[in-house]
């Protein structure tokens, strides 16, 4: 395993934690707010899923497109 595979598994692992944590963190303000347990974890995933989707693809090609232009100098 050389240095850039490491990079890549430990930014898709923060990637993961970052993601896990703003999904718990926007469940956990609908229990608050007084939803089951099941509605909490739904609309919660349901609110945040498209902005986590898109800020991970986002992510994913700005990433893509660095590696080129590393490689191609």
């Amino acid at each position: 395993i050389n240095l850039m595979t490491l990079a890549g598994l430990a930014l898709g692992a923060g990637m993961l934690v970052d993601n896990a944590v703003v999904v718990v963190e926007n469940v956990h303000r609908l229990r608050e707010e007084g939803l089951s347990r099941f509605e909490a974890a739904r609309r919660g995933a349901v609110e945040v899923g498209p902005a986590i989707t898109v800020g991970s693809c986002l992510l994913l090609l700005i990433a893509g497109f660095w590696i080129e232009h590393v490689i191609r100098g």
